[in-house]
């Protein structure tokens, strides 16, 4: 090695000597088997980031107002006021002259006896049910006097319409409702229809329809004789054990279908001005 390159390497120490001895020491320690260093002023150091400020807290929700829960009430519908109507109901013949009878029924029956007790059960139903703001009155009228002189008798309740209550009878066999109205009476035909309705409906049997009659006629002479709207009602056949049998079992049904036929009646006759 030449005395040049000697000379070179021992000036290179000597600056390196004196670089180190010029700059400032800092004090290191070891704490357990972590070496902390205080960083040299001027050098590059690695810090942990910042803590996230903590936002401001948030202002306080408006309070809730819970409002009371609105009563509902269902609209109060007026009953319906009629003008006085007055309904004679006529019992078919009496206790002495019960009509058809069917003797094969476990308790031989007839006309009388079920249609009083039929009436009954209506009057009873009704006054019950029915508003009396409706103004709806009935009277039961029977044959007390003798036929020639129910039409009368009828007349003198001044009932404003009229439904005399029948069974049919034929051969056993036949069966169904019938309504019997005078035939130069609408207003009796518009009775007789809505009562045809209402007992088949209750009864569920055949409909043998409305049928006008002269004077002539059987029944005829009630109906041309007094002086409101009136029908004779045959609602079914009680020498027809199973027609008695249905009756029997749906007379409830039949209460409320009589019933139904006043009230539809009344409030048509209402509407139209006239019974």
């Amino acid at each position: 090695m030449s005395q040049e390159l000697i000379d070179t390497i021992r000036a290179l120490t000597t600056a390196v000597n004196t670089l180190t001895t010029a700059l400032p020491q800092q004090p290191t320690s070891i704490s357990g088997n972590t070496l902390n260093a205080t960083p040299i002023k001027g050098t590059a150091t690695t810090e942990a980031p910042a803590p996230a400020p903590i936002p401001p807290p948030l202002p306080p929700l408006p309070p809730v107002i819970t409002k009371a829960p609105q009563m509902q009430f269902a609209p109060v519908v007026p009953v319906k006021e009629y003008k006085p109507c007055k309904v004679a109901l006529i019992v078919g013949h009496s206790s002495t002259s019960g009509g058809a009878v069917n003797k094969l029924a476990h308790a031989a029956v007839n006309e009388y006896e079920f249609n009083n007790a039929l009436v009954k059960e209506i009057v009873e139903a009704f006054n019950r049910t029915v508003p009396e703001e409706q103004n709806i009155t009935l009277e039961i009228v029977y044959r007390d006097n003798g036929y020639a002189q129910l039409p009368s008798d009828v007349n003198k309740t001044k009932a404003d319409f009229a439904i005399s209550f029948h069974c049919n009878a034929f051969n056993t066999k036949a069966s169904g409702t019938e309504m019997l109205y005078y035939h130069s009476s609408d207003n009796s035909k518009m009775l007789a229809g809505i009562a045809l309705n209402n007992v088949v409906n209750a009864l569920n049997l055949p409909d043998r329809g409305i049928k006008p009659k002269h004077s002539e006629d059987r029944g005829g002479y009630l109906l041309r004789e007094t002086n409101m709207p009136c029908i004779i009602s045959e609602a079914f056949f009680i020498d027809n054990i199973f027609d008695l049998a249905r009756a029997q079992s749906a007379k409830s049904g039949l209460v409320n279908a009589y019933i139904d036929t006043i009230l539809e009646y009344a409030d048509w006759s209402d509407d139209d001005g006239e019974y």
